[in-house]
């Protein structure tokens, strides 16, 4: 299946990125925040019409019926980087009654929104999100469990030895807003404001203690089957969205090597998704797909 093949792909490339700042042994923990493409069950617990209800895990191994918290038939891309990292079991959803103690030594997911405050129409058919603030918010609640349970010191070194992915930001490049200003000078705009915010939540992690960070850039949006349709372009990626999506990555790719000259001890690193989801366009055939211009999701429009 394609979503398995790209799984692994995107696997690849990202463990490449944490090689540069890990020999992949002995990671204490694996933190994650992000958007609903890592989201494990956070979405369960928030008034949402957007959750992964059944067949949405139907290949994860659960009993048949049961979700497995992810938007996908099995596994996500991160599932598979947390055992490629030894770790002996998937980092759990933050909002989870059951995500507390020792658990949280091991790590946490606190995703499923964007970067952007915001209120998009889309966003809002959706019902409640958890955007990157909240996510951050209670990561610092997290660190401070984790210093009441095995002391600063400690908590300290574990925090610093971890490794965080931070899968975000997408939404923000590929939500078409047909209404909005469609040049790139105001779009340049607002990703700068973006950034902005980006910067200052990943400034924030930092403080909370954390060091090892890889940041998921954008794909080209202007390929996914949710903006060729709302663009009407059969045929085709909408080349616009992707003129953003790339200078959204243009301007994340140097902020981030701002945030690594400046704090002290941190490795802020560049994860390309836009280069490995061109890479799996072009070149499909190789990757044992047959159809890849199609939605692989169909929600009931909400009347």
């Amino acid at each position: 299946m394609i979503l398995g093949t790209v799984s692994q792909t995107y696997v690849v490339y990202t463990l490449l990125s944490l090689i540069s700042i890990s020999l992949a042994k002995d990671i204490p923990a694996f933190y994650i925040f992000g958007d609903s493409g890592v989201d494990v069950g956070n979405n369960f617990y928030i008034n949402t019409f957007a959750r992964p209800v059944f067949p949405n895990g139907i290949d994860f191994g659960n009993k048949f019926g049961t979700p497995s918290g992810r938007y996908s038939n099995g596994r996500v891309y991160v599932d598979h980087i947390a055992q490629e990292l030894g770790l002996k079991n998937f980092p759990p959803p933050y909002l989870a009654p059951t995500t507390v103690g020792d658990i949280l030594l091991k790590g946490t997911r606190k995703s499923f929104e964007d970067v952007d405050n915001d209120k998009k129409p889309a966003c809002n058919l959706k019902g409640g999100r958890i955007s990157l603030e909240t996510q951050v918010r209670y990561f610092e609640r997290t660190t401070q469990a984790i210093i009441s349970n095995i002391g600063i010191k400690a908590a300290k070194k574990l925090l610093a030895g971890a490794i965080y992915i931070v899968a975000i930001g997408g939404n923000d490049v590929s939500t078409p807003d047909l209404n909005g200003p469609l040049d790139l000078a105001s779009q340049d705009l607002r990703l700068d404001t973006i950034i902005s915010m980006f910067r200052s939540q990943l400034g924030k992690l930092y403080m909370l203690g954390a060091r090892k960070i890889v940041v998921i850039n954008s794909s080209p949006a202007g390929c996914l089957p949710f903006v060729r349709d709302v663009y009407a372009m059969p045929d085709g990626c909408v080349s616009f969205q992707n003129q953003i999506a790339q200078l959204y990555n243009s301007k994340l790719k140097g902020m981030l090597e701002e945030l690594t000259k400046n704090l002290t001890g941190s490795q802020y690193v560049y994860a390309d998704n836009y280069a490995m989801i061109e890479d799996v366009i072009q070149n499909y055939i190789s990757y044992g797909a047959g159809l890849i211009d199609t939605s692989a999701v169909y929600i009931e429009a909400l009347t």
